[in-house]
């Protein structure tokens, strides 16, 4: 059952529950399909700063476990967590393709865009949007598992992003394009 599927369905109903689901599986699997591309390009930002390999070494391993334990333990705190850390990481990403980085190799240089970071970052407000719905769902309802309606469409959205996050994986066409 799809997340779409059950917008209709009044927030106890069994449908509804299937989209909590549905999209609890979605926001783990986006942060470790956005965690195994931070974990294949590492390798490539430590040959131009150990400061950058380090970063996305981190970033890979936090969003791998945090994937892992958002849908075996959802939580409030698990939520905020998870939304804090993608939207820094979104900061990040516009800062270093806009402006450039105030450090590093190449200070105030801004980086091309490849494939697999619009496809982390797209995972990235995903995530983001995912947990601020989660939050909104245990605000108005906090003992049933529910996910407002107006967010149950994104499966689809959902479904792409990780596709394509994937598909750069396998294609490896380089982290950037210049």
């Amino acid at each position: 059952m799809g997340i779409a599927a059950a917008s209709t369905k009044p927030a106890g109903s069994a449908s509804a529950q299937h989209a909590y689901a549905d999209a609890l599986l979605h926001l783990a699997a986006l942060s470790i399909v956005a965690g195994a591309i931070h974990a294949v390009v590492a390798p490539s930002h430590f040959r131009g700063a150990w400061t950058y390999g380090t970063f996305f070494g981190a970033l890979a391993v936090f969003q791998l476990a945090w994937g892992v334990w958002i849908y075996a333990r959802p939580s409030p705190l698990g939520f905020r967590i998870g939304a804090a850390v993608s939207l820094a990481v979104i900061g990040v990403w516009i800062v270093s393709r806009t402006t450039g980085m105030p450090f590093g190799p190449e200070p105030w240089q801004a980086e091309s865009i490849g494939a697999p970071d619009l496809a982390a970052t797209a995972g990235e407000v995903l995530i983001a949007t995912l947990c601020g719905a989660f939050l909104v769902g245990a605000t108005t309802r906090p003992r049933a598992r529910c996910l407002p309606a107006r967010f149950r469409g994104l499966h689809p959205v959902a479904m792409a992003v990780m596709f394509c996050g994937l598909l750069s994986l396998l294609l490896g066409g380089g982290h950037h394009v210049r």
